[in-house]
C-alpha cells in the first residue's frame, strides 16, 4: 500500500517512508473505528486509497495550510466507505 499512496501523493523520495507508513496505519485504524469493512481495506478499494492519501496529505511535512481541507476530504470519504460493500459481498 505504501507505494500506491506515495504515487498518489507524488512522493518519490524514501526519506519519509516511515512517517508515511505511520500515517497509513493511523488512517486504517480510523477507518476501522468508523465501521469500514476490513475486506475493503485489505482489497485496497480505490475509495480507501483516496481516503488514506487524504489523511497522509493532511499530516505529512510541516506545512499545515491544507490540513483541514484534506481532513475534511478524509472524513467525507470515510463516511461514504461505511456504506460500501466489499467485492463479492
Amino acid at each position: 500500500m505504501l507505494e500506491k499512496i506515495k504515487l498518489r501523493g507524488r512522493w518519490k523520495s524514501k526519506t519519509f517512508d516511515l512517517e508515511i507508513e505511520s500515517y497509513i496505519q493511523a488512517a486504517i485504524v480510523e477507518l476501522q473505528l468508523a465501521g469500514v469493512k476490513e475486506e475493503l481495506i485489505q482489497e485496497e478499494n480505490e475509495l480507501v486509497l483516496n481516503a488514506i492519501t487524504c489523511y497522509v496529505k493532511a499530516y505529512i511535512g510541516t506545512d499545515r495550510t491544507d490540513t483541514s481541507k484534506y481532513l475534511g476530504m478524509f472524513e467525507n470519504l470515510k463516511m461514504k466507505l461505511t456504506f460500501v460493500k466489499p467485492k463479492g459481498a
